[in-house]
């Protein structure tokens, strides 16, 4: 998608993770799968969903170390060591989403799960503007932040990540409505089913839009 559209998007789901930040509740496997946009009338709303892994931080502290769990390639660095987790591994996994929404290429993702948790212990992240020159430098530099190797490199919380966010969209006017990012998702499910079912898709489908789309949430 459009760089507009994927920082929008990127921004609501941010939105919807700082609220469960705030509960204390980290999730420990956020990963495309895993965000649901659910649309109401002209709206998107953002949920998060299976929160089977997840851990209330209020009542348990820290997540134990010695454990290795979630999806490996959405996993950070301290995850696939065992060590504890908080707020931070999540952002992890939320900026290899919108790295790879932008670029249409995995991050960390191998044949082999043991090579794919390999890259992920050596978190080196290419220049996402090698894929997609129309990045900017801003845009690139929020990329690095959310996916530096240590945490303590990383946005402090959701809410620091998305106020960074926010602000660069505003500053380069990519700012889109909930409104605008619901009509470009209807695009794009009209793409898909033209691309399924000519016959019985909408006659306002974009047949060129879906070979040039990532969709890195599902749509309920």
């Amino acid at each position: 998608p459009s760089t507009k559209y994927a920082e929008e998007l990127f921004l609501q789901i941010l939105d919807a993770v700082e609220e469960a930040h705030e509960r204390g509740i980290i999730h420990r496997d956020l990963k495309p799968a895993n965000v649901m946009m659910q649309r109401t009338r002209n709206k998107m709303i953002p949920k998060v969903c299976d929160f089977g892994l997840g851990k209330n931080l209020a009542k348990e502290g820290q997540t134990r170390t010695g454990q290795q769990m979630g999806t490996p390639a959405y996993m950070a660095p301290e995850q696939v060591e065992g060590k504890a987790l908080d707020g931070r591994t999540d952002l992890f996994a939320l900026t290899i989403v919108l790295f790879e929404s932008l670029t249409g290429r995995r991050l960390f993702k191998a044949k082999e799960r043991n090579e794919t948790l390999a890259r992920v212990r050596r978190a080196e992240v290419p220049s996402p503007r090698a894929y997609r020159p129309e990045i900017s430098e801003g845009l690139e530099n929020i990329l690095f932040k959310g996916l530096a190797k240590d945490p303590e490199d990383r946005f402090s919380s959701a809410g620091s990540m998305l106020e960074a966010l926010s602000k660069l969209m505003i500053e380069e006017g990519h700012r889109a409505t909930n409104h605008d990012l619901a009509e470009y998702l209807q695009r794009v499910i009209e793409a898909y089913e033209l691309k399924q079912n000519p016959s019985k898709a909408s006659p306002k489908a974009d047949r060129n839009l879906l070979p040039r789309t990532i969709i890195v949430a599902s749509i309920e």
